[in-house]
């Protein structure tokens, strides 16, 4: 029986294996073990992405228009300040009422509020 030590530190007790033969064996098992994880870890992001995708189908709905609007709430949801700091605006202007600009804790997107 023969003792090696690889280049990891690890101590393998063989009987017919030669140092390079027991490294080139460690080698492809890593090797091995990192394509798996790798191959783990892009499953988990596909998953990710269709749960993802299921939440925003959960917090969203579609106005007649067109327009994106919170399930939670049922107001517009505009993808940025600046959009909605727009709206609101043109709204003022339209209908002489004062409007201020939120983010939706729940949908993470950007409503108006008389408040």
């Amino acid at each position: 029986m023969n003792s090696h030590n690889n280049k990891f530190g690890v101590r393998f007790e063989s009987h017919d294996m030669s140092d390079n033969e027991l490294d080139e064996l460690i080698d492809a098992s890593v090797t091995k073990h990192v394509q798996q994880k790798k191959a783990s870890q892009a499953a988990k992001q596909q998953v990710s992405h269709k749960q993802r995708a299921q939440r925003q189908s959960q917090l969203f709905r579609f106005s007649a228009q067109g327009m994106l609007l919170c399930a939670a709430t049922g107001k517009h949801a505009y993808d940025s300040h600046h959009a909605a700091k727009e709206a609101a605006l043109y709204i003022q202007t339209e209908r002489d009422t004062e409007l201020s600009v939120y983010c939706c804790d729940i949908c993470g997107k950007w409503h108006l509020t008389s408040h």
